[in-house]
């Protein structure tokens, strides 16, 4: 039988936290909280009232996946985790759905989840070698979680065999053959109009990567690259860090900026964003097109 909505959401918490949900109304009034002795739930409006024990999770255990998150953070080990599994819950998996990446996309990319961290994983591969992963919580801070081969550069790339059948075609001159983002989910839903995306997993935009992504462009032709970072301050300074140093190995830049992140766009605006080009300068990074994108996620973003 599956777990009610409640325990999902409860089994996603940190051990000791709580977390307000709806339940009979339509705010929330229903505490899920994850404790020692296990999962449960408390509505102050109906009095609502249920209980999960933790079954495989004892008080050691739960010590034990402390230590192992302590130990991911401290960058020990980055082999996936052993109880690494496809089954993701829905309370996890709403991480990409909101984004608009379907289940059948996230499984193409080998998203899995790790029942012990509570966390969904995202593999991370370089020249088809797997190099670590990045392991994300809905609640749980920090959100993110990486290990990585320190041999890496920490780069994620977009598949280009999962393009949308109406993305534009670079064959025409149709730039860019690269956007670079800042993360996993942009580089996914991106790379559905494009022939390749990267995401920086952050915004640390050093030499390696750079040269990586330019090494990874299907179209060795086409030498174009688009910037599309985050909007926030951080984003905008990796923007600035980008566009000089691809306009200093004479790469033509194209820099988008936007009120939201890329994945938060439908792929119809994805597409207008990257080839309508209005207000978008592409030939050179001292020459910086703005364009205010502020469209509504109406349609279907994983379409």
């Amino acid at each position: 039988m599956a777990d009610p909505h409640w325990l999902q959401i409860a089994k996603t918490l940190r051990p000791g936290a709580k977390r307000k949900i709806r339940c009979c109304g339509s705010d929330a009034s229903l505490i899920v909280s994850d404790n020692s002795k296990g999962y449960g739930a408390f509505c102050f409006r109906c009095n609502f009232k249920d209980f999960a024990p933790h079954g495989t999770f004892s008080i050691q255990q739960l010590r034990e996946r402390r230590q192992a998150l302590n130990a991911i953070a401290a960058g020990k080990d980055f082999s996936l985790p052993r109880d690494f599994t496809t089954d993701i819950p829905d309370s996890a998996a709403l991480w990409f759905l909101r984004a608009g990446v379907r289940h059948d996309i996230a499984s193409h990319y080998g998203i899995g989840y790790s029942p012990f961290l509570r966390r969904v994983i995202v593999p991370l591969y370089e020249r088809g070698e797997y190099v670590g992963y990045i392991a994300r919580s809905l609640d749980e801070k920090p959100r993110y979680l990486s290990k990585m081969d320190p041999q890496s550069v920490g780069l994620f790339r977009s598949d280009p065999s999962l393009r949308l059948p109406t993305a534009p075609s670079t064959g025409d001159g149709i730039r860019p053959a690269l956007v670079i983002v800042e993360d996993v989910l942009s580089a996914i839903r991106v790379g559905r109009l494009v022939q390749l995306a990267c995401a920086l997993l952050g915004t640390s935009a050093s030499v390696e990567k750079i040269s990586q992504a330019l090494e990874l462009k299907p179209d060795h032709e086409n030498n174009s690259a688009a910037i599309w970072m985050d909007g926030d301050t951080a984003g905008a300074a990796a923007r600035r860090t980008l566009s000089r140093r691809l306009d200093l190995i004479g790469i033509p830049v194209q820099t988008i900026r936007t009120h939201r992140d890329p994945k938060a766009y439908s792929n119809r605006e994805i597409r207008s964003i990257l080839f309508d080009r209005q207000g978008i300068t592409t030939d050179n990074a001292s020459s910086v097109g703005l364009l205010q994108a502020q469209g509504h996620h109406t349609e279907d973003a994983s379409g």
